[in-house]
């Protein structure tokens, strides 16, 4: 009994999809991928925090006159014997206060007044970075306003 060419015909066709080690290589590959790229991810999310942190606390300083006059209380940033400041600090303990990030310090070698009008005497901070790395700032009387042209670590 001779075959029909149309049962031939149907055999003959491949199959579509894809076989099993065309997936095992897709697989392999997306996990190399992922194993380099992952880690560098990371490092990259921490920078772009840092950066985050950096920028809020310079916020936080150039608007620190504002919220002297606002509040009508003085206020100074000091750096106390031993202990670098945590926070913009006054007598009268009600002044306006710098929200410092964790991990991050700000040295002052004089105190830097800010009067109940909101201006300021003028000084120099040094920024410690969460890896002391230092950035030193001009505060200029009578704003105080940190330099806008800052570079950042």
């Amino acid at each position: 009994m001779a075959l029909s060419t149309e049962t031939l015909g149907r055999r003959a066709q491949p199959c579509k999809g894809f076989t099993l080690i065309e997936i095992l290589v897709v697989l392999v590959i997306i996990g190399l991928i992922a194993g380099v790229a992952l880690p560098r991810l990371y490092a990259i999310s921490q920078s772009f925090e840092l950066a985050a942190q950096r920028a809020t606390l310079l916020t936080d300083i150039s608007n620190l006159g504002y919220r002297a006059y606002t509040s009508g209380q003085a206020a100074e940033i000091v750096s106390a014997a031993g202990t670098p400041p945590t926070a913009a600090q006054t007598p009268a303990g009600q002044a306006p206060r710098l929200k410092i990030p964790a991990g991050w310090r700000i040295e002052a070698a004089q105190a830097i007044r800010y009067n109940f009008n909101g201006i300021c005497s003028g000084g120099s901070l040094t920024l410690v970075h969460p890896d002391d790395s230092r950035e030193v700032l001009a505060l200029q009387a009578p704003l105080c306003k940190p330099p806008s042209d800052s570079a950042q670590p």
